[in-house]
């Protein structure tokens, strides 16, 4: 996943005018999909690509033209998150662009097996296991940092499923403040088991200042503090995409624990 792109088209795909009126759609596109894309069709590398947008994850890039794959070439992915990603970025490309009725047709069928993929229980239950698992293991580590939390129906069942917004805990966890938060787990009245999305890594004694930073920034952009969750009030109305963002702009560097990049 971390050496070269994917590779995305062959010659007689490139040749098919609908094929043709998608890619087109992708290229013009402003987020991240399209300027990976973009990049990708200008030959740049993988690695050329994270270091240009500043992302040290080895699967940042894989994760992009996945999703741009699914929608070019009806190569629906495994992967729940994966498909549930590639399911928004095409809800996306549907508001933004006015396609032919040929190319609308065969992106509404594809948007339907993304939306089949992303709802499959026994899929579902795989990953969200995994994603339990891969949270008991980031916990035991306790490296300091701001962490990122959510529960499983909240990353489902989006409350704004344009943007991709939900509610999110981003809160600092230094050594102690991890035993506490695993502690309020097992005593407040949360329906679920909160599942470890990010660490943004920096020191005990920047963590606090670091959180504060991240709450700053997302109460400045609307992303709103919810005070009526069970679990405190440093849960927010907001997106991975965009905490990504934060932690790239003031230098953090991100770890990836339960599920995939720009959710």
């Amino acid at each position: 996943m971390n050496g070269e792109p994917l590779p995305l088209t062959n010659d007689s795909q490139t040749e098919d005018p609908v094929y043709a009126e998608i890619r087109d759609a992708i290229l013009r596109d402003t987020t991240a999909l399209g300027d990976i894309f973009r990049r990708t069709e200008q030959g740049e590398t993988s690695d050329q690509i994270r270091i240009a947008r500043g992302n040290e994850r080895a699967t940042f890039v894989w994760n992009y033209l996945r999703m741009a794959k699914a929608i070019l070439e009806d190569d629906i992915p495994d992967a729940v998150s994966v498909a549930v990603q590639a399911k928004r970025a095409l809800q996306r490309l549907f508001r933004e662009n006015e396609f032919s009725a040929e190319a609308g047709a065969v992106l509404e069928r594809r948007l339907s097996a993304l939306e089949e993929r992303a709802s499959d229980p026994v899929l579902l239950a795989k990953e969200e296991k995994e994603a339990k698992s891969k949270t008991a293991e980031a916990e035991k580590k306790d490296i300091p940092g701001v962490y990122v939390y959510s529960l499983p129906h909240y990353m489902r069942y989006r409350f704004d499923p344009e943007t991709g917004r939900t509610l999110m805990k981003v809160g600092h966890s230094n050594r102690s403040a991890i035993q506490r938060f695993r502690d309020q787990k097992r005593t407040t009245a949360l329906p679920e088991d909160p599942l470890l999305l990010r660490v943004y890594e920096c020191s005990d004694a920047e963590s606090a200042d670091q959180e504060g930073k991240f709450h700053r920034l997302m109460e400045a952009a609307g992303h709103d503090r919810s005070t009526a969750r069970a679990g405190g009030t440093e849960w927010f109305l907001t997106s991975l995409r965009f905490l990504d963002e934060i932690a790239a702009v003031i230098g953090l560097k991100v770890q990836v624990v339960s599920l995939p990049d720009a959710s």
